[in-house]
C-alpha cells in the first residue's frame, strides 16, 4: 500500500512490503527550486530510522550534490528546475545509485544488517516532486 507519514523532520511516502530484499526502485524527481533542497529515494526502511543520512538512502541536493552510504560526489552539470531519473538497487550487502542514466555510485557497501524493508520516498520541508515510480526485483 502508500502511505504518507511524517518521521522526524521529515515528510515521507511509504511504499511496498516490509519483507522486500534485493530492489531496484525507480524514480522521477524535480527540486523545483534553486533553494536548498533534497530528494530522497531509499530501500529497506523500517520505520525506525529517519530518512536523513540513512546509509540505505540515495540523497540528491538541488546543487547536484549526491550520496549513498559512505559514497558522495557531485555532478558536473546539474539543472535544479529540470526532472531528473533516479534509480537506487539494492542487491546483497550493496547498493548503486544513478542519475539520469549514469551510474554515480557504484556497489557501495551498506555496513548495516538491515536486508529487507520498505521503500521510501523523502524530502526535507520543500517542494520536491516525485512521478514515475517503479520498484521490481533487482536484477
Amino acid at each position: 500500500g502508500i502511505n504518507a507519514e511524517y518521521m522526524g523532520s521529515q515528510p515521507l511516502t511509504v511504499l511496498g512490503e516490509a519483507s522486500w530484499r534485493d530492489v531496484d526502485v525507480n524514480v522521477s524527481a524535480n527540486l523545483n527550486t534553486s533553494r536548498p533542497a533534497v530528494a530522497r529515494v531509499c530501500a529497506r526502511w523500517t520505520g525506525l530510522q529517519a530518512a536523513a543520512y540513512n546509509p540505505r538512502c540515495f540523497e540528491l541536493w538541488s546543487w547536484g550534490r549526491f550520496r549513498l552510504a559512505n559514497t558522495m560526489g557531485t555532478l558536473s552539470i546539474f539543472d535544479p528546475l529540470a526532472w531528473h531519473d533516479l534509480r537506487l538497487t539494492m542487491k546483497g550487502d550493496r547498493g548503486t545509485a544513478w542519475v539520469d542514466g549514469t551510474v554515480v555510485v557504484q556497489d557501495a557497501l551498506l555496513n548495516d544488517t538491515l536486508t529487507t524493508g520498505l521503500v521510501v520516498l523523502a524530502c526535507d520541508w520543500n517542494y520536491v516532486g516525485f512521478r514515475n515510480f517503479s520498484v521490481s526485483a533487482s536484477p
